[in-house]
């Protein structure tokens, strides 16, 4: 009987901000811990607290710079 190693990687922030997005449109207001919990449970997976904190908010910025965008259209305004 063999064993074989398992290799583990640190999930990359592209990985966990693919996964992420999903969790912070229904939630934006999910805190960083509990998003890290969430995303380890579910894809059985260790993930750094500060990938976590840095892809949920650089998500949140992009989710404000568009909603500011769509917004500005809607009343009548250019883009930014």
């Amino acid at each position: 009987m063999s064993s074989m190693r398992q290799i583990a990687t640190t999930p990359t922030l592209k990985w966990v901000a693919s996964k992420a997005v999903s969790i912070l449109r229904d939630d934006p207001n999910i805190g960083a811990k509990r998003l890290q919990n969430r995303l380890q449970t579910y894809h059985k997976c260790e993930i750094s607290y500060d990938t976590v904190w840095r892809v949920k908010k650089e998500l949140l910025k992009r989710f404000m710079a568009n909603g500011k965008r769509v917004l500005s259209c809607c009343l009548g305004g250019r883009p930014r």
